[in-house]
């Protein structure tokens, strides 16, 4: 269901999800019809992939999906290999500050889904955009174990509050 709204969302033709100040999906897709919880009307086989190679709209998208969230959240998005959003999967959702990530887990869900790559996100519900040492260690083993199978982890985002960093560009990948 919630593969439907983020295809819907980050194809929408107005551009922005995000609405100012709410941390939650946008007044701009409810406008267009977009449902955050709804199952899409059509099966996800048939639906064209969105392209993620618009950062500020996948950052957006993450930043919606939560930032309200009060507990933290670990989901990876699977990409096929022209980065286009094929699934995305919930791993884990644990108290408000750590949840449980298990390499392992993660390596199974992008090969269930055939993944070519993989972008990770979770969220920090205290606020705190700086990742962790944990943060950093786990990111590394999973990038390494992507890497054996032959996905790529394109990045790892970190969602606080209204804000969102990347593992990218503060060259922890």
């Amino acid at each position: 269901a919630r593969i439907g709204f983020a295809r819907r969302c980050l194809a929408c033709p107005g551009g922005n999800i995000a609405t100012a100040g709410s941390g939650r999906a946008g007044s701009h897709c409810r406008d267009q019809g977009h449902r955050s919880g709804g199952a899409s009307s059509q099966p996800l086989a048939r639906q064209k992939p969105v392209g993620l190679a618009q950062l500020g709209r996948l950052q957006d998208y993450c930043i919606n999906r939560l930032a309200h969230e009060r507990r933290e959240h670990f989901i990876i998005l699977c990409l096929d290999n022209q980065n286009r959003l094929i699934s995305e999967e919930t791993m884990s959702v644990g108290t408000v500050n750590q949840t449980a990530v298990y390499t392992r887990e993660v390596v199974n869900a992008a090969l269930k889904h055939q993944a070519q790559a993989v972008i990770l996100l979770h969220n920090h519900p205290s606020g705190e955009l700086k990742p962790s040492r944990a943060d950093i260690d786990v990111t590394r083993d999973i990038e390494k174990a992507l890497a054996v199978m032959g996905i790529a982890l394109h990045d790892h985002l970190i969602i606080a509050d209204t804000t969102c960093v990347s593992f990218k560009s503060l060259g922890h990948l």
